[in-house]
């Protein structure tokens, strides 16, 4: 007797394969030592796999954490990859986000962004929410996006004017008029298929905002 996987489940694993095709676990790993973000003793959550989580969280934005890991851990088995047996429980998800940090977010997005493709650029300012108590209510996201993906981003609390932000990707430095279209929340339609929709971070702290963000991007640039 066949058993059937159903069509939302397999979906979740087909997600998860197609993350682990464009950030490789070989990927990963750099990214985690180039931040010297490894963990220093065994984990229930490995360094490797909170950043996967952190990915994750963005495929399943809606979830909650444990339903993510859930997703993400089947999706990582049915791929052929050895996860913990027991799962987290959401504290410990949370402090395992906390032990790795925005850094590998970074450095992952960077390794991921496109090369310098020479066509149109298209710069895109989204806003998000910014959940209590983190030291501003909302941030703002400026991303660069060429004919082959996302070329550079960075982002800033709300209270840094937006006309500033430009200036702070380091991609435009010393090449003006290189942008030449712009739009807005077009990062938050991709995320969610509405531009006017209010997009909420989950994160409470500075550090972990850098991360969300961080992961957001390079979430988008494997799936744009």
């Amino acid at each position: 007797m066949h058993s059937r996987l159903c069509p939302a489940k397999l979906a979740d694993r087909v997600a998860v394969a197609r993350l682990l095709d464009v950030v490789t676990p070989d990927l990963v790993e750099e990214a985690i030592s180039r931040s010297n973000a490894r963990e220093q003793r065994s984990r229930q959550m490995p360094s490797w796999l909170s950043l996967y989580f952190c990915l994750a969280a963005w495929l399943w934005a809606g979830d909650g954490y444990a339903n993510v890991y859930g997703k993400l851990a089947d999706g990582l088995v049915w791929c052929g990859r050895n996860v913990p047996g027991d799962p987290p429980n959401v504290p410990s998800i949370s402090r395992a986000l906390d032990r790795l940090g925005p850094e590998p977010l970074s450095a992952l997005f960077q390794r991921l962004a496109a090369a310098d493709t020479g066509q149109s650029l298209t710069l895109d300012i989204t806003h998000v929410g910014v959940s209590r108590p983190c030291d501003f209510p909302r941030a703002r996201i400026a991303v660069l996006t060429g004919d082959r993906g996302v070329v550079d981003a960075t982002w800033a609390p709300a209270s840094v004017a937006e006309d500033d932000l430009p200036g702070r990707l380091a991609y435009l430095r010393g090449r003006p008029g290189a942008v030449t279209a712009e739009s807005s929340g077009e990062l938050l339609r991709w995320v969610t298929g509405d531009a006017g929709a209010r997009a909420m971070l989950r994160s409470r702290t500075v550090s972990g905002v850098d991360q969300e963000i961080w992961a957001l991007l390079c979430v988008r640039q494997a799936f744009g």
